[in-house]
């Protein structure tokens, strides 16, 4: 089953979606995008990015920041994490089985 995860709260209050996250792919399940949006885009500057990162180079998936959020919160793209509009958010929900949301 392919996936994708939206998250939307800070990383201290959605420690779990990074968790499922390890926890699915260990179990063969696909994730194609993990989308950041509001408070969630955080996740790409706290400590916990290393672990994202670590996914998405082992795996594959694509980590992407909501454009307005990232704005909002000074969060810039990296190597690791783009920058991409809602449009990025409709279109994994379109070619997923499904959208898993934490925050």
């Amino acid at each position: 089953m392919t996936v994708s995860i939206l998250v939307k709260d800070h990383p201290d209050r959605t420690t779990r979606a990074i968790e499922f996250a390890e926890m699915a792919l260990a179990n063969g399940f696909a994730i194609s995008q993990v989308f950041f949006y509001q408070a969630g885009v955080q996740h790409a500057s706290l400590p916990v990015a290393d672990r994202w990162e670590a996914l998405s180079a082992q795996y594959g998936m694509s980590l992407v920041l909501c454009s307005a959020s990232a704005d909002h919160y000074s969060e810039e793209g990296n190597a690791a994490f783009s920058i991409g509009g809602l449009g990025t958010l409709v279109e994994a929900g379109i070619e997923n089985e499904k959208v898993i949301t934490f925050g």
